[in-house]
């Protein structure tokens, strides 16, 4: 551009000094007003020359640029434009991640001071897998059951927070029932009421509180389910004086675990199927594995202070017991899924489920509490995948 200017004002100059020299009235002025009418002219010539000079070189340069838009241009533009979308949705979902991350780390802050309570660990909000134990077969029926996904994520919701207060309650009485024995064993001898920390007139009113809550909770579904709920009385009341009349008190206990399933899939269809028995069945099988591997722990006090257990009762054959009861589990989900007309997907979960628990079947050292310990939190894995496996089943 510079020297296209220079260009043209060196020709604007050159012709003014001829027009001037051959000029009378120039040629007769003296050389100072000849001075002032070379730059008066020579900024006129300049000014009217120069935008003709830049416009007819830029069209010999470039003759299509103003006959139409550059397609480069205009392609970087809408790339702009589609970067600034999505560095403004990257900026709205960072922003979403933190708030959902700082209300997570508020709620586990509030959680973990009131699962340090001791009544926090009488409802054993500090070892929630018991919880997930006793809720996972309810929302296997649930979805098995359910009309719509709305419904499930509704009725799941709602029982997972009845589990809570149920697990609770029954661990609650079971602590009642069972304080003088829990003071002999060295893994009990710190819950709160074998330590004192909470009275048994204290322990009563929080199963009160507690029952009352799940009450509640009973009274937003149908009312089929009532009448399931109540029947789950019976194997509550029953499990802690199975400890001490029969060398089968798992067996017990997965009666009350599992109630769940049916108690899911009446609120989900109004009525108890033939897939709501598989999967209590299952369920059972289930807790006689997990649960026996969690009796692990104590037998050596149990033998001392004589509390039955089927970790005692199995003795050598313990995990060939086990496994036939991870293959009666697979079986009775297998039966589940025909019952409800499953897809593939759920078989292959299932199996796949069944698998994860008869690894730690086979790799637990039952000699070692720590390893029992670390094989029972793993069944919240097992029943999570054969949740999956239910709600791929249906939806495939």
């Amino acid at each position: 551009m510079a020297a296209i200017q220079g260009r043209a004002w060196s020709t604007a100059c050159h012709a003014l000094r001829r027009s001037l020299a051959s000029s009378s009235p120039y040629a007769t002025s003296t050389p100072s007003h000849w001075r002032q009418r070379l730059v008066a002219h020579r900024c006129a010539v300049a000014a009217s020359i120069s935008p003709r000079c830049f416009a007819t070189n830029e069209s010999k340069r470039n003759p299509d640029e103003k006959a139409k838009p550059s397609a480069l241009r205009s392609g970087y533009e809408r790339v702009k434009q589609a970067t600034r979308g999505v560095s403004a949705i990257g900026h709205a979902a960072s922003s979403l991640y933190a708030g959902v991350s700082s209300a997570t780390r508020g709620f586990n802050a509030v959680y973990s001071r009131v699962a340090d309570t001791a009544y926090g660990r009488l409802m054993r909000l500090d070892k929630p897998t018991g919880t997930h134990l006793l809720f996972l077969p309810s929302a296997w029926a649930i979805s098995l059951a359910s009309s719509s996904p709305t419904d499930a994520i509704a009725l799941s919701g709602l029982f997972y927070a009845g589990s809570m207060l149920m697990r609770g309650a029954g661990c609650t009485i079971n602590d009642i029932w069972d304080a003088d024995i829990d003071r002999q064993v060295a893994r009990t001898k710190t819950r709160p009421i074998a330590a004192g920390e909470v009275s048994t007139a204290a322990a009563c009113g929080l199963v009160a509180a507690q029952v009352t809550g799940a009450a509640w909770i009973l009274t937003k579904l149908n009312p089929e389910s009532f009448l399931v709920a109540v029947g789950a009385l019976l194997p509550v009341l029953f499990y802690p004086l199975a400890k001490r009349h029969t060398a089968y008190p798992q067996a017990a206990l997965g009666l009350t675990m599992n109630w769940g399933a049916l108690l899911g899939y009446t609120a989900a269809s109004g009525t108890l199927g033939a897939p709501a028995f598989w999967l209590y069945g299952a369920g059972w099988c289930w807790t006689m594995v997990y649960d026996t591997i969690y009796a692990f722990q104590d037998k050596a006090d149990d033998e001392r202070i004589g509390v039955k257990s089927t970790a005692r009762t199995f003795g050598d054959f313990t995990k060939p017991v086990l496994l036939s009861l991870t293959a009666g589990k697979l079986a009775m989900l297998t039966g589940a899924g025909l019952a409800a007309d499953l897809s593939m997907p759920y078989f292959v979960g299932t199996s796949a489920a069944t698998m994860h628990l008869a690894y730690h079947v086979f790799a637990t050292d039952l000699s070692d509490p720590k390893q029992c310990a670390k094989a029972f939190r793993s069944n919240s894995i097992t029943g999570a995948i054969t949740w999956a496996s239910v709600m791929a089943g249906r939806a495939f």
